[in-house]
């Protein structure tokens, strides 16, 4: 009933060890399917090898390196079976995890079942950096934007037919696994923190995605993409700082004042939540608010429409600038793509700053040079 999803790129050191650990992970004739995202490395070579001696792998290559989100979705949609597992190419699952973890979905009757333990690790697992322990039972949309670490936005066991309800991991932004973990949570999935799932992480050789993602200068900007799809379930005062939230300010960044972190300090403030939005998923949401007027949520509405197709909705709406904010319609410039010159666009600096890949000469220095003041006041205070 078992599909495990690999995903990799450049994992000619990890993977085979990866791969050795799901064939422990007490699951009986499961389905592997490799997702190779463009590798430079001897990663198909290895992934060859296996093919052939395994019958129940499959091999999928995308023709050029398309990102987590893409790769991960690739690989889910050609999954045979009912249950999926994604594990990364450099972790390991413990033996039987995966066998415990299915008995969990089915016991539960949940969409997912998510890990009970991380174990972080560099060079054996035997030798653990550091390890978090989750709270078994079910989680919630309000337990994801908090300081304490969740497993929901980490990698975990799901059933296809969630993946598709809520469809599958966002491939625009970077953050593929939160944003994943948002969108199963925020249309209502239900998802059950395991009790003996455990979980090795191996902690990179290089640069993690999240460090590349922040030197990139875009944590930000992916937080945006998260929240902004799950704009719904939050009060009015927090739908307007996540929508004029100093996005291009590379000094706040600097501070570690992403806007996860901004709005976790203030998620125990009793107006946080909307009540009348939190039992919504995204298409009640969507009927419920598309016609009210509203400018936060005429914002939500159009960015829906966008990701459902509907791009000539969301351009009339977006046009209207009595409903919609100068910054949300700086959000979406593919529709610039699509609709050419009839959608314009003015505020250059924030839209160079907030899509481009890698930011500017001069952002990065602010940036690095606001790093590096920090250190120092550091140093001063602890000498």
């Amino acid at each position: 009933m078992l599909s495990v999803i690999i995903p990799t790129y450049n994992s000619a050191e990890t993977l085979l060890e990866s791969y050795k650990s799901v064939l422990k992970s007490g699951v009986k004739d499961q389905e592997i399917i490799f997702v190779d995202d463009g590798s430079t490395d001897e990663t198909h070579q290895i992934i060859s090898r296996i093919k052939s001696t395994n019958s129940n792998v499959i091999f999928l290559k995308n023709p050029l390196n398309l990102g987590g989100g893409a790769t991960r979705n690739k690989g889910v949609e050609q999954a045979k079976n009912p249950f999926i597992f994604i594990l990364d190419s450099d972790d390991i699952l413990l033996p039987g995890a995966l066998g415990e973890a299915v008995e969990d979905l089915k016991l539960t009757q949940a969409d997912g079942v998510a890990t009970s333990q991380s174990v972080f690790f560099s060079d054996a697992v035997a030798k653990p950096i550091n390890i978090i322990k989750y709270k078994s039972g079910y989680s919630t949309f309000e337990n994801l934007v908090s300081h304490t670490p969740n497993p929901v936005i980490g990698n975990l066991l799901f059933t296809k037919q969630a993946f598709l309800d809520v469809g599958g991991y966002p491939s625009h932004h970077s953050f593929d696994t939160q944003g994943f973990g948002f969108r199963l949570l925020q249309n209502n999935k239900k998802i059950y923190v395991g009790r003996t799932f455990i979980y090795y992480q191996r902690l990179p050789f290089k640069p993690s995605y999240y460090a590349r993602e922040a030197r990139a200068g875009n944590v930000n900007r992916n937080w945006f993409y998260i929240f902004n799809e799950c704009l719904y379930k939050f009060s009015p005062k927090v739908r307007n700082l996540i929508l004029e939230f100093p996005y291009s300010d590379p000094l706040l960044l600097a501070k570690g004042h992403n806007l996860f972190n901004v709005l976790a300090d203030q998620a125990s403030d009793i107006g946080f939540y909307c009540k009348d939005s939190m039992g919504l998923d995204e298409d009640e949401a969507y009927i419920k608010y598309a016609n009210t007027g509203d400018c936060t949520m005429n914002a939500w509405c159009a960015s829906y429409e966008i990701k459902n197709g509907h791009y000539e909705a969301a351009f009339d709406r977006l046009k209207q600038d009595e409903y919609c904010s100068h910054r949300i319609r700086l959000m979406y410039p593919m529709l610039a793509k699509i609709f050419g010159n009839n959608f314009s666009l003015c505020d250059i600096e924030d839209l160079s700053y907030f899509f481009s890949k890698e930011k500017s000469r001069s952002w990065r220095f602010n940036f690095l040079r606001q790093k590096f003041i920090n250190r120092l006041k550091i140093s001063r205070y602890m000498g």
